[in-house]
């Protein structure tokens, strides 16, 4: 996976400085059959999306500063990141970056959320809450 324009700390600088859970994530791709030389079939992703999103808050139920969300979104290699700071006053950001590979996945949009959207952020848990789907 490649970038165009690393956002390295951009998120902090923005406002967003509370732990962050990841949510859930969800993909869609069309494969379609390729015969290699040797005359073997292989299945190759043609088109695909994939987002991710996670959610920054310090305290449930309570809003304090540095609170936000991040959304990540892919159409094929086209990838955006939005980011909403909740306080001290709601404001917006997105910016954009190529990868190297159609992103077709919800667990390769988790690793792009979180390696381009999130850099500098606490994530709260490891555990995966991917939610997958493949359409052909």
């Amino acid at each position: 996976m490649e970038d165009s324009k690393n956002s390295g700390g951009v998120v902090p600088r923005f406002g967003i400085t509370s732990p962050c859970v990841l949510h859930a994530g969800d993909s869609q791709a069309e494969r379609r059959e390729r015969i290699t030389p040797s005359g073997q079939v292989q299945m190759v992703v043609a088109t695909g999306t994939c987002s991710f999103n996670a959610e920054c808050v310090r305290e449930q139920g309570r809003e304090s500063e540095g609170d936000g969300d991040v959304e990540l979104d892919c159409h094929d290699r086209s990838c955006s990141c939005s980011l909403r700071r909740w306080s001290p006053s709601e404001k917006t950001m997105s910016f954009s970056f190529q990868i190297g590979e159609i992103c077709a996945t919800a667990d390769m949009a988790e690793q792009l959320l979180r390696d381009h959207c999130m850099p500098g952020l606490t994530v709260s848990g490891t555990e995966r809450t991917t939610r997958g789907r493949r359409d052909q």
